[in-house]
């Protein structure tokens, strides 16, 4: 399987109702990867873009947050 040429981490991070930071999955990060994932399977794609699911991403009051590689680029409020 060739390697892809990209990698997209879609956070997933979850934390309990109250915790100050908030969390992506209550944001609609787990949606969100179905989502992707469905358009990958659509448009197959999945040779060439690989996406997974991710901790913490950093800004939890953003979220849901997604990160593309090689790029590095950071995509908030997705």
């Amino acid at each position: 399987m060739p390697k892809p040429q990209k990698h997209v981490f879609v956070c997933s991070q979850t934390r309990p109702d109250g915790h100050p930071r908030g969390c992506c999955a209550q944001k609609g990060g787990s949606d969100l990867l179905q989502a992707f994932w469905k358009e990958l399977q659509k448009r197959n794609l999945f040779d060439r873009i690989s996406v997974t699911y991710s901790g913490c991403l950093g800004p939890c009051d953003g979220g849901p947050n997604v990160v593309v590689y090689p790029e590095g680029v950071m995509y908030s409020q997705v």
